[in-house]
């Protein structure tokens, strides 16, 4: 986490902004933190697509119920 003054960040916003890596910039007035900028984090365009590193390694029967806990109860008082 790189911390810069106000006043630096103010003269070289561009500088900093294609700085932006992976790592965010804390802004400071009279060395106390008054913001902080983040680099985008880019969606997924395809959420489910992590599934498919599963694929092949874990099966699941469709008959099964997969919220049971395999115990059986009795809601009545």
């Amino acid at each position: 986490m790189k911390r810069v003054p106000l006043a630096e960040f103010e003269a070289h916003c561009s500088k900093y902004i294609e700085e932006l890596g992976r790592e965010e910039i804390v802004i400071t007035q009279d060395g106390e933190p008054v913001a902080r900028v983040m680099p985008e984090v880019k969606k997924d365009p395809d959420p489910w697509r992590f599934l498919g590193v599963l694929e092949g390694r874990v099966y699941v029967d469709p008959h099964d119920d997969l919220l049971s806990t395999g115990r059986k109860w009795d809601a009545r008082p």
